[in-house]
């Protein structure tokens, strides 16, 4: 039976074992071949050693023309807690950041709470949509005749018209946020605000 060669991980293994056992410092050529002894091929252990290194298990410094390896156990520790710091402070931030966020959304939630007042506003928009549309109606009896009531009521129906669309934009940007926001479909909303399907910019 063929004898199965050793995956990369065992390679890994088996090198910063080597390492770890000897507590030593070893050039390429040295660790390449006390690897070699523990089975693993030659050929291969340059590029092991160097994702061992590019992996921050091994530590590596250049002097003159060589480059020295070395790798002590209480390093491992030392980068295993630090790793484990580093996570325990990005996950007090990650909730710091999600407990800031809930606090906004309850403070968006309570401006934008369907009030007795709110109400009461979306039906004074509904009347002066009615009142424009009656103004509108009289604009059209009375331009041939009287011109100084004709102006009158053009001034009039003006301002209920600016009235009117500028409840209308806040009506939609409640009702955009709702979708966003609470998960709502425009149908449910349009329901929820009483908005007909006629309800528009006059």
């Amino acid at each position: 039976m063929v004898k199965k060669g050793l995956s990369l991980e065992e390679k890994r293994a088996k090198i910063l074992n080597i390492y770890h056992g000897t507590k030593s410092i070893f050039s390429l050529k040295e660790i390449e071949k006390a690897a070699s002894k523990q089975g693993v091929v030659s050929q291969t252990i340059k590029d092991v050693n160097q994702s061992l290194v590019d992996d921050g298990l091994v530590d590596m410094d250049k002097i003159g023309p060589s480059n020295f390896f070395w790798s002590f156990p209480s390093k491992a520790v030392v980068d295993r807690q630090n790793l484990i710091d580093s996570l325990k402070r990005d996950i007090a931030k990650a909730e710091d950041t999600a407990a800031v966020n809930k606090r906004k959304i309850a403070s968006l939630v309570e401006e934008r709470a369907d009030t007795e007042e709110r109400q009461l506003k979306l039906r004074r928009l509904q009347d002066n949509k009615q009142r424009v549309k009656q103004l509108e109606s009289e604009y059209e009896t009375l331009k041939e005749n009287d011109p100084a009531e004709l102006e009158k009521v053009t001034n009039v129906a003006e301002v209920c018209k600016d009235g009117v669309n500028r409840w209308t934009d806040n009506t939609w940007s409640i009702k955009s946020w709702m979708v966003k926001t609470r998960g709502m479909s425009g149908a449910d909303v349009d329901k929820y605000l009483q908005i007909k399907a006629d309800f528009d910019h006059v």
